[in-house]
């Protein structure tokens, strides 16, 4: 399944930024996105971020939020 999200990237995207985004998701944390946005709004995208530190890295924020949305595709990779 990711060697099928990878190829599609590649084809239809603009990948010439992937490292300064992946930078910043690496490097930020979910107060940065919080000073911007307020709670409620920022939990109705990501409910998972309700039991996480403001301190948590925004990229572990959106893994653990699709973790709690699509927890069938996160057991599927487990068994692979």
């Amino acid at each position: 399944m990711e060697e099928g999200i990878s190829a599609w990237l590649r084809s239809n995207a603009d990948l010439s930024k992937a490292a300064v985004v992946n930078e910043k998701l690496s490097s930020g944390q979910m107060k940065d996105v919080l000073a911007v946005i307020p709670w409620a709004t920022f939990l109705k995208f990501y409910p998972a971020a309700e039991r996480m530190a403001k301190t948590t890295c925004v990229f572990e924020v959106l893994l653990e939020n699709d973790r709690l949305m699509f927890p069938e595709l996160f057991l599927a990779e487990q068994k692979d």
